[in-house]
């Protein structure tokens, strides 16, 4: 085993750790689920694609099933959303691309089309900019737009 994959392996058990009870979703801090979400950046999408890649590598025969089951909770927390940043590590982007994978994954229409939806929204919130279309929306941490 390399060095590389045991490393994958120790993080996986780690986030494992962090799954909160009854849920495919995963806490960000010990001992509470403040702050968890399903972003790309810290949330059930980012592992989605880890756990992804630990399948793909033949590494874990259930981390298929358990991406499928974060998937689909993700999936119930899209279908309530109109708006969600343009950022692909936060907004819609990041959703998209990992709903695409799971689909590819696991073959389920279903998260097809739920990423299909996260790029119609994308596009439902740009606005006509000079010649073309853009997103404007605050930026973090920041007063400007």
């Amino acid at each position: 085993m390399s060095a590389y994959l045991s490393s994958a392996l120790e993080a996986v058990r780690f986030i494992r750790g962090q799954r909160i009870e009854g849920r495919a979703k995963w806490r960000r801090h010990d001992a509470t689920e403040k702050g968890s979400d399903y972003s790309l950046y810290h949330g059930s999408c980012g592992i989605i694609l880890m756990l992804l890649e630990l399948h793909a590598a033949g590494q874990d025969a259930d981390a298929l099933a358990e991406a499928i089951a974060a998937g689909e909770e993700a999936q119930d927390y899209l279908a309530k959303k109109d708006w969600l940043s343009v950022s692909p590590s936060t907004g819609w982007p990041g959703y998209a691309f990992a709903m695409g994978e799971l689909a590819k994954a696991s073959g389920r229409e279903d998260f097809r089309a739920t990423a299909a939806m996260c790029l119609d929204r994308l596009a439902a919130q740009a606005v006509t900019l000079g010649g073309g279309i853009g997103w404007i929306e605050p930026m973090p941490f920041s007063d400007i737009f």
